[in-house]
């Protein structure tokens, strides 16, 4: 594995990757898009993971990427407009 040995707090970009039973990924990253949130879906060249997880390839997961100009509201605005999305399922 590359990088640092020692994560150092407030030097860290979090990616976080999830999958939902009653939802697509793609679905899941075309609805937040609607609300301006930019998340990707897909296998990310990890297909061999997947596979082994018992998903669908071709869907994956959904992505969500931060980074440290990312704010708290932006999390929760993440967070709560996921959960408005996953109601609709």
């Amino acid at each position: 594995m590359l990088g640092k040995e020692k994560a150092e707090p407030g030097k860290r970009s979090p990616t976080v990757s999830f999958k939902f039973r009653t939802m697509s990924s793609r679905r899941i990253a075309q609805e937040l898009a609607k609300h301006r949130i930019g998340v990707g879906s897909g296998n990310f060249y990890a297909l061999r993971c997947i596979e082994a997880l018992g998903m669908d390839p071709q869907d994956g997961v959904v992505r969500v990427s931060m980074v440290h100009y990312n704010t708290k509201e932006e999390v929760g605005k993440l967070v709560s407009t996921l959960g408005q999305i996953l109601d609709l399922a």
